[in-house]
C-alpha cells in the first residue's frame, strides 16, 4: 500500500461510472416521463456528457445543431424541435435544423414565432405549459395551425449575445412540460451557444490554415507571416507598402507546343512541379 493511500477517503471507478451513466440514459429512453418526477443528477450529468461528446466529435455547425435537437427530443416529452439562429442587429430568425420524433429525413415544422420572439426579447427560457389557455399566444395563427399544446423555447446565450434559440413543442395533451424540462432545455441552449462559438472559431482557424498553406507554396515563411498579419489588422483593409524586393522571371522551353498536346490537368501538374522546384531554389 502506498504512503498516500490512507489519505484517500473516496474513489470512483470511471469505467463503472460511465456504464452507470449510459444505463441511466437507456432507462430514460424507454419511456420515463421528464415531467412526472424531478430530475435526478445522474440523467442530467449523462446528458452533459453526451453534449460534450457532440462538441468534441462534430466538425461543423450543422452536425452539432442536428445532434443537439435529436438529443432534446430524446430526453424531453415532445414531438417536435428546432434550432434557429438570429441576427442580433435585426429580428430575423433563420431555422437551421428541425426534427420531428419518429421521422427520418425531410422533416419540416413551422415553429411558433410568437413564443420564439418572446424568449429572445426577454432573454429568458420560456415555458408555456398550456398554450391554448395562455392569452399571450392562444390567438396566434401558428399556434392554431400546429395544434400546439405545450411549448418551450430557450435562447442560445453566450458572452452577452443571443445567437439563436432552441425550440420544442408537443401536440399531445398528456405531455405537459414542467420546470425540470425547462431547466434541461435552458442548459442545452447554453451549451449549444458555446458549441456554435467553438464551431465558428474552428472554421476561422481552418480557413486561415488553408490560406497559409496556399501562400506557403510560393511565398517564404516570413512573407506568409506578414500577409497574415496584415489580413488580421485594420478589419482586412488593404495597405500599400514600399519594399525592396527580388523578382524571378522564368520561361519553360517549348512550353506552348508541349501544352497543346496535353490535357489541362496534366499541364497544371507540370506547372506545379516547376513552381515547386523554382520556389525551393529561391527559398534556399
Amino acid at each position: 500500500e502506498s504512503a498516500g493511500a490512507a489519505n484517500i477517503s473516496l474513489s470512483i471507478n470511471v469505467d463503472d461510472y460511465e456504464r452507470t451513466l449510459d444505463l441511466a440514459q437507456s432507462h430514460r429512453r424507454v419511456g420515463e416521463s421528464a415531467s412526472g418526477s424531478p430530475w435526478s443528477p445522474m440523467p442530467l450529468i449523462g446528458l452533459f456528457k453526451q453534449i460534450g461528446e457532440i462538441l468534441l466529435v462534430c466538425q461543423n455547425l450543422d452536425d452539432i445543431l442536428k445532434k443537439v435537437v435529436a438529443l432534446a427530443l430524446e430526453h424531453l416529452p415532445v414531438q417536435r424541435g428546432a434550432i434557429c439562429l438570429c441576427d442580433p442587429a435585426s429580428t430575423t430568425i433563420t431555422p437551421k435544423t428541425v426534427c420531428v420524433k419518429g421521422l427520418v429525413g425531410g422533416e419540416s415544422i413551422a415553429i411558433s414565432r410568437s413564443i420564439a420572439q418572446a424568449a429572445i426579447h426577454a432573454r429568458q427560457a420560456l415555458l408555456v405549459s398550456d398554450v391554448p389557455s395562455d392569452a399571450r399566444f392562444a390567438h396566434a395563427q401558428s399556434i392554431k395551425d400546429m395544434n400546439i399544446r405545450s411549448a418551450m423555447c430557450a435562447p442560445l446565450y453566450h458572452a452577452g449575445q443571443v445567437q439563436g434559440l432552441i425550440y420544442v413543442d408537443t401536440c399531445e395533451p398528456a405531455d405537459r412540460l414542467g420546470a425540470h424540462d425547462l431547466e434541461l432545455l435552458a442548459a442545452l441552449g447554453g451549451l449549444t451557444a458555446v458549441g456554435i462559438e467553438q464551431a465558428r472559431l474552428r472554421e476561422d482557424a481552418n480557413r486561415e490554415r488553408a490560406i497559409r498553406t496556399r501562400l506557403a507554396r510560393y511565398s517564404s515563411p516570413g512573407v506568409v507571416e506578414r500577409i497574415a498579419a496584415r489580413a488580421n489588422s485594420n478589419d482586412g483593409e488593404m495597405i500599400s507598402e514600399q519594399c525592396q524586393v527580388s523578382v524571378l522571371f522564368g520561361d519553360l522551353s517549348n512550353f506552348t507546343p508541349m501544352a497543346e498536346g496535353m490535357e489541362p490537368a496534366e499541364v497544371a501538374r507540370v506547372l506545379n512541379g516547376a513552381f515547386e522546384l523554382l520556389t525551393d531554389a529561391v527559398f534556399a
